[in-house]
């Protein structure tokens, strides 16, 4: 999650040349104020601020998203490799919520106040030992003690796990274990699960 000027600044300046990948893109607002690009049309609570036309007159940069991905993946993959290591996680579960969460990018701020590479609240990064939530490492290694401590809750049931990243344990305890029924939570886990997917 990220503040919607830095993300879309941070889009357009990264995003220079070469080939696309979707002749449609479309920018997306979720409740929390995260603001996401994809070429895929998202339901609500999602809500649509723009769609943005690609190619030869293309309102945004002539290089895909998904190019902008794996050149962070690559950048950041020893770390996350090292940290999924550490607490017995795939890094592709690893790499999968740091594109959600924050599109590797190690200073993103949202609305709600999370920060960083895995979106740590101040509470979350206290519980698990991060002093700065800007550090890319840092930020790493406290997301994957979380997950790591998530899948031990949910005895080892991934989709609880990423829910329970999302939206917190207590809700999903509340709706007696199982995905609560937000619809961002379930966009995040589906999201999550095929960024997962495609990674491995």
């Amino acid at each position: 999650m990220l503040s919607v000027l830095k993300y879309c600044l941070c889009i357009m300046l990264l995003c220079l040349s070469n080939s696309i990948t979707a002749d449609i893109m479309y920018e997306y607002r979720t409740p929390k104020g995260v603001t996401l690009f994809t070429d895929v049309k998202l339901t609500p609570p999602f809500k649509l601020v723009r769609q943005l036309n690609v190619g030869a007159k293309s309102q945004i940069p002539r290089k895909s998203y998904r190019d902008y991905v794996k050149k962070k993946q690559q950048q950041y993959d020893p770390i996350i490799r090292s940290m999924a290591t550490k607490y017995s996680l795939p890094s592709e579960l690893v790499h999968a919520i740091i594109e959600a969460e924050s599109a590797y990018m190690p200073d993103a701020v949202s609305s709600a106040g999370a920060v960083g590479m895995m979106q740590l609240m101040p509470a979350t990064a206290q519980r698990f030992g991060v002093t700065d939530r800007t550090d890319a490492t840092e930020n790493i290694e406290g997301g994957a003690r979380y997950m790591r401590y998530l899948l031990d809750l949910h005895d080892s049931n991934l989709e609880l796990a990423i829910a329970s990243y999302n939206a917190g344990e207590a809700a999903v305890r509340r709706y007696n274990n199982s995905v609560p029924p937000y619809p961002e939570t379930q966009q995040y886990v589906i999201r999550v699960m095929n960024y997962f997917e495609r990674n491995l």
